[in-house]
């Protein structure tokens, strides 16, 4: 064989590699926008919430795997027993591993374990820069917080030792796997709408929680008082907002909202938004600038401040020193006070008649739970009745 054959033959497989990783790349440039968290796609470091309420930044580590999931998620629950099976494989493999479910109740509560970080909420430029299509999704990055590896939807029992054996798999041998979308898979493909809502309940104790002189909407004879300890900059406490104002137009004569602030420190525009709406409610004008800040959650920023003082009739100007105010952070902090003291840990959280809200807050349960504590007193014809 003649030495030009030779060379071109044994430089052949190379030059396909290269040729293939080339062509991934393009082919991932081009899909990036389409699909976020495929091989190769950086997605920063991770800090949140947990569910006792305290900030956690994930250390780095030589690969990290992390689970989203979501109360009202059917294959949260149904795979659990295959998640644990690759999480301790994962950690035996030097892996950090990151549970994230925007409600606690779906994460185990069995203290802290090593290597495990378990969070209620996340910072919102990692939700912001990548896209959960599919619940659950569990995600494998290498130690630069690329992704090696995604997949969308429950895992099945069949596929997962050869999972486990490939993961984590080096960034050269993910950039050579063709592009794949990871869909749930088809029996796995339940539609939130005709999904049962997850259970919720409300705590067998009762508190007192003072309305005092906070900002609320109802009348003061309303059976049943809903009291939401929240921060504008939290994006699952305006998905919260919209169905509490529709129950409350709803029982106009049977519910009573109060709102408690609670701003999150790592947060950059809640207090700020907090300060804004203790004076729009010295104003008499709370609720319409409720509804507008977390029409913007969790894209705050001080321009949106600014124009939301404006339309409230406000001198956006002085708004600074209005929110800087002893009074207004007196106000602020004496509702994170309080809330602490009756046990809040995180955004939302609700009480319906001084009892503590578990379980995702969605207009299905929401309604459940305030109808039958109403059916406990007169009952209240609700608007159009």
């Amino acid at each position: 064989m003649k030495p030009g054959i030779k060379i071109a033959l044994l430089y052949a497989p190379l030059a396909l590699a290269l040729c293939a990783i080339g062509i991934n790349l393009w082919t991932r440039t081009q899909m990036v926008q389409a699909d976020p968290l495929m091989a190769g796609h950086f997605i920063g470091p991770i800090e949140g919430i947990d569910e006792r309420g305290n900030q956690v930044v994930v250390p780095d580590s030589r690969c990290h795997l992390i689970r989203y999931g979501s109360s009202d998620c059917p294959a949260c629950h149904s795979d659990w027993d295959e998640w644990t099976t690759m999480r301790s494989a994962m950690l035996a493999k030097g892996c950090n591993v990151t549970e994230f479910a925007p409600s606690a109740n779906l994460l185990e509560d069995r203290g802290p374990e090593a290597g495990i970080y378990r969070l209620t909420s996340l910072n919102p430029e990692f939700i912001a820069r990548n896209r959960f299509s599919a619940t659950p999704t569990i995600i494998l990055v290498d130690q630069y917080w690329r992704v090696l590896w995604s997949q969308g939807g429950a895992l099945r029992s069949s596929e997962l030792s050869a999972t486990i054996a490939e993961q984590p798999s080096s960034m050269l041998m993910a950039l050579l796997k063709p592009v794949e979308l990871h869909p749930p898979h088809p029996s796995q493909a339940i539609s939130k709408a005709s999904a049962p809502p997850a259970p919720a309940s409300l705590d067998a104790r009762t508190v007192q929680i003072p309305v005092a002189d906070s900002p609320t909407d109802g009348p003061a004879s309303a059976p049943v008082v809903v009291v939401e300890f929240a921060d504008f900059q939290c994006p699952y406490c305006a998905l919260v907002a919209r169905p509490l104002r529709q129950l409350r137009a709803k029982y106009p004569n049977g519910v009573r909202l109060v709102y408690k602030q609670y701003p999150l420190e790592f947060h950059e525009y809640a207090r700020k938004a907090a300060g804004l709406s203790v004076v729009a409610a010295q104003r008499g004008r709370f609720w319409p600038v409720y509804d507008e800040l977390f029409k913007a959650s969790p894209e705050l920023s001080e321009s949106i401040l600014s124009q939301t003082a404006t339309d409230a009739g406000m001198d956006a100007g002085k708004l600074g020193e209005l929110v800087r105010s002893t009074n207004v952070q007196h106000q602020i902090d004496g509702d994170i006070q309080l809330g602490k003291s009756v046990g809040v840990n995180a955004t939302p959280t609700l009480f319906v008649n001084g009892r503590l809200y578990h379980g995702p807050i969605d207009p299905a349960n929401l309604e459940r739970l305030v109808t039958q504590e109403l059916a406990r007193q007169a009952p209240i014809p609700h608007a159009g009745q």
